[in-house]
């Protein structure tokens, strides 16, 4: 599941009201608005404000054709917006709500059922669609922050008198304190009533967003909170331009949800959202719930608990326990409309997930890492990966808790992905740290250093340090991870008064953020990757508006290959949640298979339909399909946008770059996704990569299930194993004894071939004209404070 956590709550201020959000609707009961009280409340100081959340009805909801047909008024012949104030009930501390707002689309005449059509009579600034599945931007918005968050929704620039346009009825002015215009209101209290009057009656509902990036704001806000109740707007507040696009994003998602949803009363307290969220999965109750947070105390100790501790509350039985291990979508018909036709697939697929159901990510299902018995990494000194090289036919899992245990797993590719290998060094090498500092000997680090000057501890790190790095010396992550910790540790160590304990505890610290902020960074990635490429697709006129496109990536770049979420999978994952993914395509990936084995996993995972493609057929894939973009990973990226990947992204890109002349597809975008840390600016040019070989034999043997080929033959399904069954699994030589193999790991696709490199912090693209990236200003524009 991924889910965006919602903008934060600011505090009351004084005798203000705590701006909440508060849903209703036009159908909605209820006494309007006092405008006495909701005046005194906005003047009483503080950050004070109210706002409603917009929606219009779902496919089926009664609309004003309908209202007509009954023989009541149509709604749309009247204006029904209303300033909404939502005031905490200091006797209850729940939240009362006065007022209601208008529901965009439930308001407008001649709508048909379910919000298919939409004709709205009169507005010169409103715009006509169909369907509109776009935010519109006024023009005059251009370089405004907020639009670089608007990221859940599609938005696009258009001919309105509002600054942005979040439903068919549902129009938005925007003021911030920072911004000319606030300024210029306060100057010009008239510029504000100008807006308005300029905006007249197009819109059924109308809101007044305000930024206060300020603290000098308490005289605008109590006149334009007379403003809004005078006009019939709705006065919205928020603390950052992040903000201000969650809320415009809410609108918009919430334009065709059903009244009954919207006139919920929201319980916000820790427990509330506990129930919510544990309560959602088939099977898990409420009571179930009490019981798993008297235990466990948090969710995050729940979601790690192990299968065995979980097994041991009473109530919760290995059927249950399934169930609540397993993410709903797998429980369901399917993903997004989409039925499981394969029975017994869904259900080994459940199992294998429910035995990786600890696993750190919130993507895909299965993860490279997880910590059992609802501890954590402190508690438990030690990580647990999984066996890379046992997918997709078995779950296992290893315990690292050494710097060797952690570089053997890198080595032998038991776990893979730049990111995932340099959380993993860094947790091996805390691993040890914590066990020393705990009165324990570790195999890099004898008692008696925590007692010495912590000269000697520094050096002992650095250089179990420099030997993490030669288990993989292609991966700039792991490179940028250890240099993270040798810097924090050559600081700590000449503080004054520091000491080898401490010395410890710094690297310790430094470690677990390099895996804790990993996730983080991924999803970041995935989102802007996602819209970079409807973007560009939308505004070069190749898709239309909502419409699905087809992705082809290589390898394994998901939450197996990082500490969470995914990279180039990320931006497919983040695709698959909009809607967007038409369909997922995935090369095999020889020698190792990473695409055949684990891509293939994850993406059956996540419910998204998708295909393996041999990597011989990699080209006549793009002559014979429509593909949209080809998305790839990176283990290294030198200061001009060359970079290095899993073998075979060269020659896709080359496929991509060049359309086969008897094909009406158009070239195919190359995307490249990955974090900062793997942009290394001391590389001029790919040159510089040293690309690691691999043992010759690895591509002349293949290692897999054994099957009955006759019964294959036959079309006899393979069934997948079942709970606690093993399967042989062997390997096998495919080349004649002593056969020689030129196996490199990687390649290098020239920056000339890459349309774009997205990060955690945007999209980097090459200036016009250019062949190459300059990554240096990239990272510096976006980096700066």
């Amino acid at each position: 599941m991924n889910s965006q956590p919602g903008p934060s709550r600011p505090p009351t201020n004084g005798g203000g009201v705590t701006a909440t959000p508060s849903t209703s609707s036009s159908s909605s009961s209820g006494a309007a608005a006092s405008s006495s009280s909701a005046v005194a409340q906005g003047a009483a100081g503080g950050r004070a404000s109210a706002f409603s959340t917009a929606t219009r009805p779902a496919s089926g909801a009664p609309t004003a054709q309908s209202a007509v047909a009954r023989g009541k008024q149509p709604a749309a012949s009247v204006n029904t917006a209303r300033s909404s104030v939502t005031a905490p009930n200091t006797a209850t501390g729940s939240t009362q709500r006065q007022g209601t707002a208008a529901t965009p689309g439930s308001t407008n005449a001649g709508a048909a059922p379910g919000g298919a059509a939409v004709s709205v009579g009169g507005p010169a600034g409103l715009v006509r669609r169909t369907v509109l599945n776009s935010i519109l931007v006024n023009t005059r918005q251009k370089g405004n922050p907020v639009i670089g968050h608007i990221r859940q929704v599609p938005w696009e620039y258009g001919d309105i008198k509002c600054d942005y346009q979040v439903g068919a009825t549902a129009g938005v002015l925007y003021l911030s304190w920072a911004h000319i215009r606030i300024r210029y209101h306060l100057l010009h209290p008239e510029y504000i009533h100008q807006r308005i009057a300029d905006l007249g009656g197009n819109y059924n509902l109308r809101i007044i967003l305000v930024q206060c990036d300020a603290d000098n704001h308490t005289a605008a806000m109590k006149e334009l909170t007379k403003v809004a109740l005078v006009n019939g707007y709705t006065l919205m507040t928020c603390w950052s331009a992040q903000e201000a696009g969650r809320y415009l994003e809410s609108y918009k998602l919430y334009e065709r949800k059903p009244p009954d949803l919207i006139r919920e009363r929201v319980d916000d307290s820790y427990m509330a959202h506990m129930t919510s969220a544990l309560t959602s999965v088939r099977g898990v109750n409420k009571t179930d719930v009490t019981t798993l947070v008297s235990n466990f105390g948090s969710f995050s100790s729940i979601v790690l608990a192990s299968p065995a501790a979980l097994s041991n509350l009473p109530g919760l039985g290995d059927k249950k326990l399934l169930v609540a291990t397993v993410p709903a979508h797998l429980q369901s018909s399917g993903t997004g409309g989409r039925a499981v036709r394969n029975t017994a697939a869904a259900e080994g697929l459940a199992r294998m997930t429910a035995a990786a159901s600890s696993s750190m990510t919130d993507g895909p299902v299965l993860g490279a890492f997880r910590i059992t018995g609802g501890r954590t990494f402190y508690e438990a000194q030690a990580v647990e990966i999984i066996d890379q090289l046992a997918l997709p036919h078995t779950i296992r899992w290893e315990q690292v808790d050494t710097v060797q245990g952690a570089f053997d797993a890198i080595k032998s590719m038991k776990i893979r992905g730049a990111p995932a290998i340099a959380s993993l060094a860094a947790l091996g090498l805390a691993a040890e740290l914590l066990a020393l500092q705990n009165g324990r000997d570790a195999p890099s680090f004898d008692r008696s250093l925590l007692s010495s000057p912590p000269q000697l501890l520094l050096d002992r790190i650095l250089d179990r340090s420099a030997y993490l790095f030669t288990s993989r010396p292609t991966a700039v992550n792991l490179r940028e991870a250890l240099q993270r910790i040798e810097a924090a540790a050559r600081a700590e160590a000449a503080r004054e008064g520091a000491t080898a304990d401490s010395l410890a505890k710094r690297v310790v610290e430094v470690a677990v953020g390099v895996w804790i902020e990993d996730k983080e960074r991924c999803e970041r990635i995935g989102n802007n990757g996602a819209k970079w490429i409807l973007d560009k697709l939308e505004r070069e006129g190749q898709i239309q508006k909502g419409e699905k496109i087809a992705v082809l990536t290589v390898c394994n770049t998901g939450s197996l290959a990082t500490s969470g979420y995914g990279t180039a999978l990320g931006v497919i994952a983040s695709l698959h949640t909009q809607g967007r993914l038409l369909h997922a395509y995935f090369a095999q990936t020889g020698p190792y298979q990473q695409g055949a084995r684990l891509t293939a996993v994850e993406l059956a995972s996540l419910g998204a339909p998708n295909t393996m493609i041999c990597d011989t057929a990699i080209g006549a894939l793009m002559a014979e399909k429509r593909i949209h973009l080809f998305v790839a990973g990176a283990d290294r990226i030198a200061a001009n946008g060359d970079t290095a990947n899993k073998i075979s992204t060269y020659q896709i890109s080359l496929n991509a770059h060049h359309p086969h002349p008897f094909s009406p597809n158009p070239p195919v975008p190359v995307l490249v996704a990955a974090p900062l840390t793997t942009l290394d600016l001391t590389m001029k040019s790919g040159r510089e990569i040293e690309i690691e070989q691999r043992p010759s034999w690895e591509a002349c043997t293949v290692r897999g299930r054994v099957v009955d080929p006759v019964q294959l033959a036959r079309g006899v399904e393979v069934q997948p194993a079942k709970e606690g069954e093993e399967v042989r699994v062997e390997t096998v030589l495919v080349t004649p004894p002593g056969t020689k193999a030129w196996n490199p790991a990687f390649d290098v696709t020239p920056a000339s071939l890459i349309e774009g490199i997205v990060t955690e912090v945007g999209v980097a693209e090459k200036e016009a004209g250019a062949s190459e990236y300059n990554l240096q200003k990239f990272v510096d524009e976006r980096t700066r404070a």
